[in-house]
């Protein structure tokens, strides 16, 4: 697991070259990318709605254009959710509550 985002950008431009695109990557899932804390997300629609909260921990994609997700922990149903820009960070979750 990467702690340090910079060096997965390196990494990752080494790896592909100018094909790499980190375009998708929102700036905002960064620190939670470093630190592994759980977050909780909700996606904010154009038409003003907002998704129910969401929990996990901040994952990435593989490939020469990742995306940040939003990963379940064991006990949860479903799949990874990608993250964009009409997702909030709403709050984070106390591992020990």
């Amino acid at each position: 697991m990467y702690r340090s985002f910079k060096q997965y950008l390196a990494d990752k431009e080494r790896e592909y070259g100018s094909m790499f695109d980190p375009s998708q990557l929102v700036t905002t899932f960064v620190p939670h990318f470093e630190s592994g804390q759980r977050i909780i997300v909700v996606t904010e629609w154009d038409d003003g709605q907002k998704s129910d909260e969401r929990r996990g921990y901040v994952g990435i994609t593989t490939g020469w254009r990742p995306a940040f997700l939003l990963v379940n922990n064991t006990r949860s149903m479903g799949s990874s959710d990608v993250l964009g820009p009409n997702d909030r960070i709403v709050g984070t979750v106390d591992k020990y509550r």
